[in-house]
């Protein structure tokens, strides 16, 4: 099976048609000095944005108050969370509509000196029948806390650490009572 993966065969999508189909639809870019967010034609009319300004970029502040009001604080910290440290990451977004949900992926790159200089990466778009799996919404839960744990251990804060480990306890629990649901419907 290996050798039939490294020569190209007509058998695999290629990767237009394989994006497509993982519901990718566009790009998103963050300029960490300057604080702009540009996101492609297609990513910018699915948040109701103008293509034009969107694609060359907007400030933070003007691209977060043109989202949903309930998701602004957060967005606005992940933002700003990514310019100081930088690495993986993973954001949705809603529309103002509420209804229309878009999630940025990628990685904010360092530049030489280690300072995040560069956020790229991919916008999957989410429909209104398209909501998550319950358990791949703890799943990701999990990963978040994983995070948050990593982050917490740096600051040497025994309080905040056993606070995310509860939390990570309730999400553990919450996993395992989801696929246990999923099991239910099995044959044993």
């Amino acid at each position: 099976m290996a050798a039939s993966l490294r020569r190209p065969s007509r058998a695999l999508p290629d990767l237009r048609s394989a994006l497509k189909a993982s519901g990718v639809v566009g790009t998103w870019r963050y300029d960490v000095p300057k604080a702009l967010i540009a996101v492609s034609a297609p990513v910018a009319r699915r948040l109701g944005l103008a293509p034009e300004a969107a694609t060359r970029g907007l400030p933070l502040a003007a691209f977060v108050a043109a989202l949903h009001r309930a998701g602004r604080a957060r967005i606005q910290a992940a933002f700003e969370a990514a310019a100081e440290r930088g690495g993986p990451f993973d954001l949705t977004l809603r529309a103002r509509d509420g209804a229309t949900r878009v999630s940025l992926r990628g990685r904010v790159a360092r530049d030489p000196l280690g300072q995040p200089r560069q956020g790229d990466g991919i916008a999957l778009a989410f429909g209104p029948d398209e909501d998550p799996e319950p358990q791949a919404i703890v799943n990701r839960m999990a990963e978040h806390a994983i995070a948050l744990r990593i982050l917490c251990a740096d600051l040497r804060q025994p309080g905040l650490c056993a606070a995310v480990d509860d939390l990570m306890m309730e999400i553990g629990f919450e996993l395992a009572r989801q696929l246990e649901a999923g099991r239910e419907g099995v044959p044993h």
